[in-house]
Protein backbone atom coordinates (compact mmCIF):
# COMPACT_ATOMS: atom_id res chain seq x y z
CA UNK A 1 0.00 0.00 0.00
CA UNK A 2 2.58 2.90 0.94
CA UNK A 3 4.18 1.58 -2.36
CA UNK A 4 1.40 2.52 -4.65
CA UNK A 5 0.85 5.85 -2.56
CA UNK A 6 4.59 6.45 -3.12
CA UNK A 7 4.53 5.52 -6.36
CA UNK A 8 1.08 7.86 -7.01
CA UNK A 9 3.19 10.62 -5.85
CA UNK A 10 5.75 10.26 -7.97
CA UNK A 11 3.86 10.18 -11.06
CA UNK A 12 2.14 12.71 -9.97
CA UNK A 13 5.12 15.25 -9.58
CA UNK A 14 6.77 14.12 -12.40
CA UNK A 15 3.68 14.68 -14.70
CA UNK A 16 1.76 17.21 -13.51
CA UNK A 17 4.04 20.25 -14.48
CA UNK A 18 3.30 19.15 -17.97
CA UNK A 19 -0.13 18.13 -18.01
CA UNK A 20 -0.49 21.34 -16.47
CA UNK A 21 1.61 23.68 -19.22
CA UNK A 22 0.44 25.72 -21.97
CA UNK A 23 2.30 24.99 -25.33
CA UNK A 24 2.55 27.83 -28.50
CA UNK A 25 5.01 27.65 -31.32
CA UNK A 26 5.60 30.54 -33.64
CA UNK A 27 7.14 30.27 -36.84
CA UNK A 28 8.07 33.06 -38.51
CA UNK A 29 9.76 33.79 -42.16
CA UNK A 30 10.27 36.91 -43.58
CA UNK A 31 11.94 38.75 -47.04
CA UNK A 32 11.32 35.92 -49.10
CA UNK A 33 11.27 37.88 -51.90
CA UNK A 34 9.96 35.66 -54.30
CA UNK A 35 12.17 33.15 -53.78
CA UNK A 36 10.21 29.66 -54.56
CA UNK A 37 12.82 27.27 -55.05
CA UNK A 38 14.49 27.70 -51.38
CA UNK A 39 10.71 28.16 -49.93
CA UNK A 40 9.69 25.06 -51.25
CA UNK A 41 12.61 22.97 -49.85
CA UNK A 42 11.96 25.38 -46.71
CA UNK A 43 8.13 24.99 -46.29
CA UNK A 44 8.41 21.07 -45.42
CA UNK A 45 10.28 21.91 -42.33
CA UNK A 46 7.78 24.46 -41.51
CA UNK A 47 5.54 21.73 -41.74
CA UNK A 48 6.91 19.17 -39.43
CA UNK A 49 7.58 21.90 -36.82
CA UNK A 50 3.77 23.12 -37.19
CA UNK A 51 2.92 19.45 -36.61
CA UNK A 52 4.72 19.32 -33.50
CA UNK A 53 2.78 21.24 -30.93
CA UNK A 54 -0.50 23.92 -31.75
CA UNK A 55 1.39 27.07 -33.88
CA UNK A 56 1.00 29.87 -35.58
CA UNK A 57 3.22 30.81 -38.94
CA UNK A 58 3.74 34.57 -39.83
CA UNK A 59 5.47 35.94 -42.56
CA UNK A 60 6.97 39.52 -42.25
CA UNK A 61 7.08 41.21 -45.73
CA UNK A 62 9.19 41.14 -48.80
CA UNK A 63 6.87 38.61 -49.73
CA UNK A 64 7.00 39.47 -53.57
CA UNK A 65 9.39 41.51 -55.61
CA UNK A 66 12.84 39.61 -56.32
CA UNK A 67 12.53 37.37 -58.95
CA UNK A 68 11.25 37.92 -62.20
CA UNK A 69 8.83 35.58 -61.94
CA UNK A 70 7.21 36.38 -58.97
CA UNK A 71 6.48 40.30 -60.07
CA UNK A 72 5.84 39.36 -63.86
CA UNK A 73 3.59 36.17 -63.39
CA UNK A 74 -0.61 36.32 -62.56
CA UNK A 75 -0.64 39.87 -61.62
CA UNK A 76 2.46 39.59 -58.60
CA UNK A 77 0.12 37.36 -56.92
CA UNK A 78 1.98 33.89 -56.77
CA UNK A 79 3.85 34.44 -53.68
CA UNK A 80 0.32 34.44 -52.12
CA UNK A 81 -0.48 30.98 -53.19
CA UNK A 82 2.99 30.04 -51.64
CA UNK A 83 2.04 31.67 -48.43
CA UNK A 84 -1.04 29.77 -48.81
CA UNK A 85 0.69 26.42 -49.29
CA UNK A 86 2.91 26.97 -45.94
CA UNK A 87 -0.08 27.12 -44.32
CA UNK A 88 0.70 31.19 -43.07
CA UNK A 89 -2.00 33.13 -41.38
CA UNK A 90 -0.79 36.78 -41.03
CA UNK A 91 0.90 38.22 -43.83
CA UNK A 92 2.36 41.32 -42.93
CA UNK A 93 3.91 43.72 -46.02
CA UNK A 94 7.24 45.17 -45.97
CA UNK A 95 8.28 47.97 -47.81
CA UNK A 96 9.32 46.35 -51.30
CA UNK A 97 5.57 45.07 -50.83
CA UNK A 98 4.23 48.49 -51.25
CA UNK A 99 6.05 49.03 -55.00
CA UNK A 100 3.38 46.67 -56.42
CA UNK A 101 1.07 48.02 -58.43
CA UNK A 102 -2.20 48.65 -56.63
CA UNK A 103 -4.15 46.66 -58.65
CA UNK A 104 -1.69 43.56 -58.12
CA UNK A 105 -1.22 44.37 -53.96
CA UNK A 106 -5.47 44.04 -54.02
CA UNK A 107 -5.17 40.59 -56.00
CA UNK A 108 -2.43 39.74 -53.44
CA UNK A 109 -4.32 40.63 -50.55
CA UNK A 110 -7.30 38.82 -51.70
CA UNK A 111 -5.46 35.67 -53.07
CA UNK A 112 -4.09 34.82 -49.72
CA UNK A 113 -5.86 32.68 -47.03
CA UNK A 114 -4.81 34.41 -44.10
CA UNK A 115 -5.40 38.09 -42.58
CA UNK A 116 -3.07 41.01 -43.98
CA UNK A 117 -1.59 42.50 -40.72
CA UNK A 118 -0.50 45.42 -39.45
CA UNK A 119 -2.50 48.50 -38.46
CA UNK A 120 0.21 51.17 -39.18
CA UNK A 121 -0.40 51.19 -43.06
CA UNK A 122 -2.80 51.14 -45.58
CA UNK A 123 -2.52 51.25 -49.66
CA UNK A 124 -5.02 50.77 -52.38
CA UNK A 125 -8.24 50.68 -50.48
CA UNK A 126 -5.76 47.61 -47.96
CA UNK A 127 -5.27 48.38 -44.48
CA UNK A 128 -3.94 45.47 -42.48
CA UNK A 129 -5.36 44.17 -39.08
CA UNK A 130 -3.64 46.19 -36.06
CA UNK A 131 -3.32 42.70 -34.03
CA UNK A 132 -4.60 39.77 -33.46
CA UNK A 133 -5.42 37.94 -29.87
CA UNK A 134 -4.14 33.98 -30.62
CA UNK A 135 -5.69 31.41 -28.51
CA UNK A 136 -4.22 27.82 -28.25
CA UNK A 137 -2.13 25.13 -26.45
CA UNK A 138 -3.58 26.63 -23.56
CA UNK A 139 -1.70 29.87 -24.22
CA UNK A 140 -3.25 33.40 -24.68
CA UNK A 141 -0.67 35.51 -26.95
CA UNK A 142 -1.31 38.77 -28.86
CA UNK A 143 0.64 39.40 -31.82
CA UNK A 144 0.94 43.04 -32.62
CA UNK A 145 1.81 44.22 -36.56
CA UNK A 146 3.94 47.28 -37.53
CA UNK A 147 5.79 47.50 -41.04
CA UNK A 148 8.72 48.88 -42.13
CA UNK A 149 8.95 52.39 -40.08
CA UNK A 150 10.97 54.24 -42.56
CA UNK A 151 8.12 53.84 -45.08
CA UNK A 152 6.09 57.12 -43.53
CA UNK A 153 9.19 58.93 -45.07
CA UNK A 154 8.87 57.89 -48.78
CA UNK A 155 5.02 58.79 -48.81
CA UNK A 156 4.83 61.08 -52.03
CA UNK A 157 1.63 62.81 -53.45
CA UNK A 158 -0.31 60.53 -55.00
CA UNK A 159 1.45 57.27 -53.69
CA UNK A 160 -1.92 56.27 -52.08
CA UNK A 161 -0.54 55.00 -49.00
CA UNK A 162 -0.81 56.05 -45.32
CA UNK A 163 1.98 55.21 -42.66
CA UNK A 164 1.91 55.99 -38.78
CA UNK A 165 4.53 56.06 -36.44
CA UNK A 166 5.93 53.52 -34.56
CA UNK A 167 5.65 55.07 -31.29
CA UNK A 168 2.41 56.36 -31.14
CA UNK A 169 0.51 53.51 -33.08
CA UNK A 170 1.98 51.05 -29.91
CA UNK A 171 0.86 53.96 -27.25
CA UNK A 172 -2.57 53.43 -29.12
CA UNK A 173 -2.65 49.96 -29.38
CA UNK A 174 -1.10 48.62 -26.46
CA UNK A 175 -4.33 49.41 -23.71
CA UNK A 176 -6.75 47.56 -25.88
CA UNK A 177 -4.11 44.92 -25.62
CA UNK A 178 -3.75 44.61 -22.64
CA UNK A 179 -7.38 44.67 -22.11
CA UNK A 180 -7.48 41.22 -23.90
CA UNK A 181 -5.68 39.68 -20.85
CA UNK A 182 -3.02 37.92 -23.15
CA UNK A 183 -0.03 35.54 -21.31
CA UNK A 184 2.48 36.58 -24.00
CA UNK A 185 2.76 40.21 -25.95
CA UNK A 186 4.27 39.33 -29.55
CA UNK A 187 5.36 42.42 -32.13
CA UNK A 188 5.59 41.49 -35.17
CA UNK A 189 8.06 44.03 -36.89
CA UNK A 190 9.30 44.73 -40.55
CA UNK A 191 12.82 46.26 -39.07
CA UNK A 192 16.35 45.26 -38.36
CA UNK A 193 17.92 44.99 -34.68
CA UNK A 194 20.29 47.36 -35.73
CA UNK A 195 17.54 50.28 -37.55
CA UNK A 196 18.76 53.99 -37.46
CA UNK A 197 15.09 54.85 -37.79
CA UNK A 198 13.34 53.20 -34.99
CA UNK A 199 15.77 51.56 -32.81
CA UNK A 200 14.12 47.94 -31.39
CA UNK A 201 15.96 48.76 -28.33
CA UNK A 202 14.57 52.45 -27.91
CA UNK A 203 10.71 51.21 -28.73
CA UNK A 204 10.92 48.48 -26.23
CA UNK A 205 12.17 50.89 -23.29
CA UNK A 206 8.70 53.17 -24.17
CA UNK A 207 6.81 50.12 -24.28
CA UNK A 208 7.43 47.75 -21.92
CA UNK A 209 4.83 44.23 -21.52
CA UNK A 210 6.75 42.94 -24.96
CA UNK A 211 8.13 39.69 -24.60
CA UNK A 212 8.88 38.75 -28.09
CA UNK A 213 9.86 40.96 -31.24
CA UNK A 214 10.01 38.73 -34.62
CA UNK A 215 12.29 41.05 -37.01
CA UNK A 216 12.98 41.45 -41.06
CA UNK A 217 14.03 43.85 -43.63
CA UNK A 218 17.57 43.50 -42.78
CA UNK A 219 18.05 40.18 -44.01
CA UNK A 220 20.10 39.10 -40.66
CA UNK A 221 19.77 35.70 -39.02
CA UNK A 222 19.16 36.07 -35.41
CA UNK A 223 17.79 32.94 -33.59
CA UNK A 224 17.57 34.51 -30.79
CA UNK A 225 18.92 37.91 -28.69
CA UNK A 226 17.81 39.16 -25.55
CA UNK A 227 17.07 42.76 -25.51
CA UNK A 228 16.83 44.48 -22.06
CA UNK A 229 17.89 41.22 -20.59
CA UNK A 230 14.49 39.88 -20.86
CA UNK A 231 12.42 40.77 -24.16
CA UNK A 232 13.58 37.57 -27.30
CA UNK A 233 14.53 39.01 -30.88
CA UNK A 234 14.07 36.67 -33.13
CA UNK A 235 15.72 37.36 -37.16
CA UNK A 236 14.88 34.73 -39.79
CA UNK A 237 16.79 35.62 -42.44
CA UNK A 238 16.03 36.01 -46.14
CA UNK A 239 14.88 34.40 -49.39
CA UNK A 240 13.67 31.30 -47.75
CA UNK A 241 16.76 29.72 -46.71
CA UNK A 242 15.58 29.85 -42.97
CA UNK A 243 12.76 29.79 -40.72
CA UNK A 244 12.32 31.27 -37.17
CA UNK A 245 10.75 28.91 -34.91
CA UNK A 246 9.33 30.57 -30.95
CA UNK A 247 8.43 27.86 -28.48
CA UNK A 248 6.37 29.73 -25.66
CA UNK A 249 5.59 27.44 -22.52
CA UNK A 250 2.68 29.03 -19.52
CA UNK A 251 1.67 27.21 -16.32
CA UNK A 252 -1.90 26.96 -16.70
CA UNK A 253 -2.42 27.63 -12.69
CA UNK A 254 -0.64 30.50 -12.61
CA UNK A 255 -0.79 31.92 -16.08
CA UNK A 256 2.66 32.71 -16.11
CA UNK A 257 5.02 32.54 -18.71
CA UNK A 258 7.54 29.86 -17.76
CA UNK A 259 10.15 30.06 -20.70
CA UNK A 260 10.32 31.17 -24.43
CA UNK A 261 12.90 29.34 -26.09
CA UNK A 262 14.05 30.11 -30.13
CA UNK A 263 15.78 28.77 -32.80
CA UNK A 264 16.16 28.76 -37.05
CA UNK A 265 15.38 25.93 -38.79
CA UNK A 266 16.72 24.83 -42.40
CA UNK A 267 14.89 22.63 -45.10
CA UNK A 268 16.02 19.77 -46.44
CA UNK A 269 17.40 19.75 -50.22
CA UNK A 270 16.07 16.53 -50.58
CA UNK A 271 12.48 17.06 -49.33
CA UNK A 272 10.81 19.70 -52.05
CA UNK A 273 7.25 20.06 -51.61
CA UNK A 274 5.82 19.13 -54.66
CA UNK A 275 2.93 22.18 -54.60
CA UNK A 276 5.11 24.81 -54.26
CA UNK A 277 7.70 23.12 -56.84
CA UNK A 278 4.55 22.79 -59.38
CA UNK A 279 3.85 26.84 -58.78
CA UNK A 280 7.18 27.77 -59.49
CA UNK A 281 7.43 26.23 -62.77
CA UNK A 282 3.73 27.23 -63.51
CA UNK A 283 4.87 30.96 -62.87
CA UNK A 284 8.12 30.87 -65.34
CA UNK A 285 5.79 29.16 -67.86
CA UNK A 286 3.73 31.91 -67.47
CA UNK A 287 6.31 34.76 -67.62
CA UNK A 288 8.82 33.00 -70.15
CA UNK A 289 7.06 35.16 -73.08
CA UNK A 290 7.41 38.45 -71.05
CA UNK A 291 11.48 37.40 -69.63
CA UNK A 292 12.54 36.59 -73.22
CA UNK A 293 11.00 40.10 -74.86
CA UNK A 294 13.54 41.29 -77.09
CA UNK A 295 14.25 44.88 -76.43
CA UNK A 296 17.20 45.58 -78.81
CA UNK A 297 20.30 44.39 -79.64
CA UNK A 298 23.37 47.50 -78.28
CA UNK A 299 26.89 47.06 -78.53
CA UNK A 300 29.24 48.16 -75.98
CA UNK A 301 32.77 49.86 -76.45
CA UNK A 302 35.08 49.69 -73.43
CA UNK A 303 36.20 52.92 -71.95
CA UNK A 304 33.16 54.85 -73.43
CA UNK A 305 29.91 55.54 -71.56
CA UNK A 306 27.15 52.85 -71.82
CA UNK A 307 24.68 53.95 -75.01
CA UNK A 308 21.76 52.09 -72.65
CA UNK A 309 22.38 53.90 -69.63
CA UNK A 310 21.83 57.22 -71.60
CA UNK A 311 18.96 55.36 -72.97
CA UNK A 312 17.36 54.50 -69.77
CA UNK A 313 17.40 58.07 -68.66
CA UNK A 314 15.92 58.81 -72.15
CA UNK A 315 13.22 56.69 -71.62
CA UNK A 316 12.15 58.67 -68.95
CA UNK A 317 12.42 61.53 -69.94
CA UNK A 318 9.78 60.36 -72.71
CA UNK A 319 7.49 58.98 -70.49
CA UNK A 320 7.08 61.94 -68.40
CA UNK A 321 7.55 64.21 -71.83
CA UNK A 322 9.84 66.29 -69.76
CA UNK A 323 13.15 68.45 -70.14
CA UNK A 324 15.66 65.84 -68.89
CA UNK A 325 15.42 62.71 -67.37
CA UNK A 326 18.10 61.00 -64.88
CA UNK A 327 18.68 57.08 -63.77
CA UNK A 328 21.41 55.95 -61.16
CA UNK A 329 22.25 52.24 -62.37
CA UNK A 330 24.99 49.54 -61.05
CA UNK A 331 28.02 50.64 -63.01
CA UNK A 332 29.11 47.05 -63.14
CA UNK A 333 26.04 45.35 -64.22
CA UNK A 334 26.63 42.93 -67.09
CA UNK A 335 23.70 44.11 -69.34
CA UNK A 336 25.29 47.58 -69.01
CA UNK A 337 28.37 46.50 -70.38
CA UNK A 338 27.79 43.39 -72.73
CA UNK A 339 27.20 43.81 -76.52
CA UNK A 340 24.27 41.49 -78.18
CA UNK A 341 20.69 41.26 -76.98
CA UNK A 342 19.02 42.71 -74.35
CA UNK A 343 15.73 40.69 -73.06
CA UNK A 344 13.23 42.17 -70.84
CA UNK A 345 15.02 39.37 -67.93
CA UNK A 346 18.06 41.07 -68.43
CA UNK A 347 16.63 44.86 -67.99
CA UNK A 348 15.06 43.27 -64.30
CA UNK A 349 18.64 42.07 -63.27
CA UNK A 350 19.97 45.83 -64.26
CA UNK A 351 16.58 47.72 -62.05
CA UNK A 352 15.72 44.91 -59.96
CA UNK A 353 13.32 47.06 -58.13
CA UNK A 354 9.99 48.12 -59.22
CA UNK A 355 10.24 52.27 -58.77
CA UNK A 356 7.56 54.99 -59.59
CA UNK A 357 8.53 57.82 -62.26
CA UNK A 358 8.44 61.45 -60.61
CA UNK A 359 8.58 64.86 -62.43
CA UNK A 360 9.50 67.89 -60.34
CA UNK A 361 10.90 70.74 -61.96
CA UNK A 362 14.11 71.83 -60.22
CA UNK A 363 17.29 74.44 -61.20
CA UNK A 364 20.97 73.24 -62.45
CA UNK A 365 22.26 73.84 -58.67
CA UNK A 366 19.64 71.70 -57.45
CA UNK A 367 20.42 69.25 -59.66
CA UNK A 368 23.96 69.16 -58.93
CA UNK A 369 23.52 69.02 -55.12
CA UNK A 370 21.19 65.91 -55.39
CA UNK A 371 23.81 64.66 -57.43
CA UNK A 372 26.78 65.34 -55.18
CA UNK A 373 24.80 64.57 -52.22
CA UNK A 374 23.42 60.79 -53.66
CA UNK A 375 27.41 60.08 -54.76
CA UNK A 376 28.33 60.97 -50.93
CA UNK A 377 25.59 58.16 -50.22
CA UNK A 378 26.89 55.26 -52.50
CA UNK A 379 30.45 56.06 -50.87
CA UNK A 380 29.55 55.32 -47.75
CA UNK A 381 27.23 52.31 -48.42
CA UNK A 382 30.02 51.24 -50.74
CA UNK A 383 28.07 51.13 -54.04
CA UNK A 384 29.26 51.60 -57.42
CA UNK A 385 26.82 53.10 -59.24
CA UNK A 386 26.64 55.46 -62.38
CA UNK A 387 24.80 58.53 -63.05
CA UNK A 388 23.02 58.85 -66.85
CA UNK A 389 21.10 61.50 -68.22
CA UNK A 390 19.37 62.38 -71.05
CA UNK A 391 18.31 66.51 -72.18
CA UNK A 392 21.31 67.42 -69.52
CA UNK A 393 25.10 66.97 -70.13
CA UNK A 394 27.36 65.57 -67.80
CA UNK A 395 30.95 66.37 -67.12
CA UNK A 396 33.00 63.17 -66.29
CA UNK A 397 35.58 62.01 -63.90
CA UNK A 398 38.12 59.56 -64.89
CA UNK A 399 36.02 57.12 -62.36
CA UNK A 400 32.62 57.76 -63.62
CA UNK A 401 31.65 60.87 -61.05
CA UNK A 402 30.57 64.17 -62.01
CA UNK A 403 31.75 67.15 -62.05
CA UNK A 404 29.73 69.37 -63.70
CA UNK A 405 26.17 69.95 -65.10
CA UNK A 406 25.53 71.56 -68.47
CA UNK A 407 21.60 72.53 -67.88
CA UNK A 408 19.21 75.21 -68.07
CA UNK A 409 18.87 77.54 -65.14
CA UNK A 410 15.57 75.81 -64.29
CA UNK A 411 13.93 72.84 -65.89
CA UNK A 412 11.41 69.35 -65.90
CA UNK A 413 13.33 66.42 -64.42
CA UNK A 414 11.74 62.49 -64.71
CA UNK A 415 13.38 60.37 -62.02
CA UNK A 416 12.57 57.13 -59.68
CA UNK A 417 10.15 58.15 -56.68
CA UNK A 418 13.34 56.63 -54.59
CA UNK A 419 15.40 59.23 -55.45
CA UNK A 420 13.02 61.68 -54.38
CA UNK A 421 12.90 60.62 -51.08
CA UNK A 422 15.95 59.85 -50.54
CA UNK A 423 17.71 62.97 -51.36
CA UNK A 424 17.43 65.96 -48.86
CA UNK A 425 17.86 67.97 -51.70
CA UNK A 426 15.04 67.10 -53.48
CA UNK A 427 12.54 66.05 -51.13
CA UNK A 428 11.52 69.46 -49.49
CA UNK A 429 10.59 70.78 -53.39
CA UNK A 430 7.65 68.21 -53.67
CA UNK A 431 5.77 70.13 -50.85
CA UNK A 432 6.25 73.89 -53.61
CA UNK A 433 3.70 73.83 -55.44
CA UNK A 434 5.17 75.95 -58.26
CA UNK A 435 8.01 72.99 -58.70
CA UNK A 436 4.58 71.06 -60.48
CA UNK A 437 5.49 67.66 -58.94
CA UNK A 438 3.51 64.57 -60.59
CA UNK A 439 4.09 61.10 -59.79
CA UNK A 440 3.00 59.43 -62.67
CA UNK A 441 3.02 55.90 -61.14
CA UNK A 442 4.20 52.90 -63.64
CA UNK A 443 6.93 51.08 -63.08
CA UNK A 444 10.37 52.86 -64.57
CA UNK A 445 11.50 50.03 -65.59
CA UNK A 446 8.52 48.56 -67.93
CA UNK A 447 8.60 52.30 -69.33
CA UNK A 448 12.21 51.51 -70.24
CA UNK A 449 11.16 48.36 -71.72
CA UNK A 450 8.35 50.33 -74.15
CA UNK A 451 10.36 52.92 -75.25
CA UNK A 452 13.24 50.05 -76.07
CA UNK A 453 10.95 48.00 -78.34
CA UNK A 454 9.67 51.08 -79.89
CA UNK A 455 13.29 52.10 -80.37
CA UNK A 456 13.89 49.12 -82.08
CA UNK A 457 11.24 49.04 -84.27
CA UNK A 458 11.71 51.92 -85.53
CA UNK A 459 15.33 50.59 -86.64
CA UNK A 460 14.08 47.76 -87.96
CA UNK A 461 12.10 49.55 -90.63
CA UNK A 462 14.29 51.35 -91.16
CA UNK A 463 13.42 54.81 -89.62
CA UNK A 464 14.65 57.48 -87.57
CA UNK A 465 15.46 55.98 -83.87
CA UNK A 466 14.28 57.83 -80.85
Amino acid sequence: MKNTILYIALWSILWFPVLAAGELRIIVTSDLHGELGNFSVLVPAIRTAAAEKPSLIVDLGDTVPGTFCSEYAENSTGMAEALNLAGTELWLPGNHDFELAPDSFRDFARRFDGVPFGGDWSFAGVSGRPFAVVERGGVRCAVIGLTDPKMRYRILPGSGMAFRDPDAMLDELLPHVNAERPQVVVLAWHNGLYSGVADPHTLLRRHPGIDVVLGGHSHQEHPGVRLGGSVLYVQPGAHGRAAGVIDIVTDDRSGKVLRITSRLIRGDVRAVDPQLAALKRRLELACAGVRSRNLGSFMYAPGREPRLGRLCAEALRDAAHTDAGVIWLDADAPALRRSGVLTMGDLYELIPHRNALCVLTVSRDELAGFVSEYEKLLRRRKQRQMLFASGVKLRRRADGGVVRIDAPERFTLALSEYLVTESRVLRPLVELPERRFRRLGGSERDFIADFLTRSRKLKDTNQTTL
